[in-house]
């Protein structure tokens, strides 16, 4: 029931805050950037800035091995 807060620095400079559950494994990253471009992950920053970017959609998947 927790969550993930983080600032992301890419290549050009810029730099973008998220907030996710506690899966960080698909941040919703700008158009036109990867996570080629990322270059620093500042955990625990972000916190007080306006346009907070969250996860990408994603569906869970449970199997049973038998």
């Amino acid at each position: 029931m927790g969550y993930q807060i983080f600032k992301v620095k890419m290549r050009d400079g810029t730099s973008y805050p998220f907030l996710t559950g506690n899966i960080v494994d698909f941040p919703d990253f700008p158009e036109g950037y990867s996570t080629d471009d990322v270059v620093e992950v500042y955990p625990h920053e972000g916190r007080y800035e306006f346009g907070l970017r969250r996860s990408r959609s994603f569906k869970w998947c449970f199997y049973v091995k038998e």
